[in-house]
């Protein structure tokens, strides 16, 4: 399966199966995520990967999102827009630390996808909960919570069905 496939055929998956994910696949999915786009070159993110089942539903809970603790890992990425300010306004090295972690975080997903692993892309979060299940030191804020794992028999995957693309592209001006 080609990257235009895995693209256009991912589903997120909200309900998984028990079964295992290889501790070398979890290794070589992050390895690939290294590879994002990072405009900076400061890498100002970092990974969580939680495994442990009751911080697994404490992260569920925290991001609103019922199941994801079903998934055998979570991959949360965490940013330290701090780590910019040097160049960057403080709202400015913000909003690099949101795009930075996305890149990242499609790097995550899409290579997930392409390997036969289901995901989810999580953002809505509550972001004092998170920073207190995972014992963030001040600086950091969570930006993405990625569940992966095989789906269970019973998730029917939710797919998303974009505009057509006549109506989300301009030429030249808006």
């Amino acid at each position: 399966m080609g990257i235009s496939d895995v693209l256009r055929s991912r589903k997120a998956t909200f309900l998984f199966s028990d079964k295992e994910v290889k501790e070398e696949t979890i290794v070589d999915l992050l390895d690939s995520a290294r590879f994002a786009p990072n405009p900076t070159g400061i890498y100002e993110y970092e990974f969580i990967i939680v495994v442990d089942k009751d911080i697994k539903k404490a992260v569920s809970e925290a991001c609103l999102t019922p199941n994801i603790d079903s998934a055998p890992f979570i991959v949360i990425i965490v940013c330290n827009p701090k780590k910019l300010e040097s160049l960057f306004e403080k709202e400015e090295a913000n909003e690099i630390c949101i795009d930075n972690a996305a890149m990242v975080a499609e790097f995550i997903i899409v290579h997930s996808s392409e390997i036969g692993l289901s995901n989810a892309s999580i953002t809505n979060l509550n972001q004092a909960k998170m920073r207190q299940i995972l014992g963030l030191p001040e600086d950091y804020i969570v930006r993405w919570v990625i569940p992966i794992g095989y789906s269970s028999e019973e998730s029917k995957g939710y797919e998303q069905t974009p505009p057509k693309i006549g109506d989300m592209v301009h030429i030249d001006k808006f």
